[in-house]
């Protein structure tokens, strides 16, 4: 009921986000925005930071642009995790690669990445992996940086397998394969499809991982063929 909801932001804040995991978008922004109001009456900066994370996500699953752009800005004004920041980075990277200013998304994505890395926060990194497109290889500073930092990537959580590793193969993957070596880059899906198989993965991270076969697969016939020739 709505009294208690008012009583308990928290609880708003719970529901929105539970909304929002089941792709209830309209429901989500409604108890996130109970909960905004819950918090700004309360003057809890932190938790009124955790909400505005929230209603990000919800502004950019509706791609309202212009709203999310707006909520980013009252985020960073307030006290947010490393998470949070790096998730109001990556946001604002797809913002400017829609409007086409690549030198700009080139230098906000170096900032969330080297954030990541030096806190070593899973959530950080897990945020990171769901929005490592392919198309970030092609931003100005080249694939250097993306490399890099899948190779900390699998540095760091080198135990087991986890989503996150099969992300970083995945790209680098893409990356190995741009530089023409083609035996890395098949050696590095393979070990994306084998975590995939075994847990499973992020949906994008999966969809770049059967292109980049594809890709690779090709690749090889061409060598293959190309060497018969010679």
């Amino acid at each position: 009921p709505l009294p208690i909801r008012d009583a308990r932001p928290r609880l708003s804040f719970i529901l929105g986000v539970c909304a929002l995991q089941h792709g209830e978008l309209g429901e989500a922004v409604t108890f996130l925005e109970e909960a905004r109001k819950g918090f700004e009456s309360r003057g809890d900066r932190a938790r009124l930071g955790e909400v505005l994370l929230e209603l990000v996500s919800a502004a950019s699953l509706q791609q309202d642009y212009t709203r999310r752009a707006a909520l980013a800005q009252q985020a960073l004004a307030l006290p947010l995790p490393v998470h949070g920041q790096v998730q109001l980075l990556m946001a604002r990277v797809w913002e400017l690669l829609h409007q086409s200013e690549l030198k700009q998304a080139d230098d906000e994505l170096g900032k969330a990445l080297e954030i990541t890395l030096v806190s070593k926060d899973v959530r950080a990194f897990n945020v990171v992996a769901p929005m490592f497109s392919m198309h970030l290889a092609f931003l100005p500073s080249g694939t250097a940086q993306l490399e890099s930092y899948c190779r900390q990537v699998l540095s760091i959580f080198s135990e087991g397998a986890s989503p996150l590793q099969g992300s970083a193969h995945t790209m680098l993957s893409y990356i190995l394969f741009l530089q023409g070596s083609i035996d890395e880059a098949i050696l590095e899906a393979e070990k994306a499809r084998e975590i995939s198989q075994q847990i499973g993965g992020f949906a994008n991270s999966e969809s770049q991982m059967h292109y980049v076969f594809g890709l690779l697969m090709v690749a090889s016939v061409f060598l293959q063929r190309t060497q018969g020739l010679g």
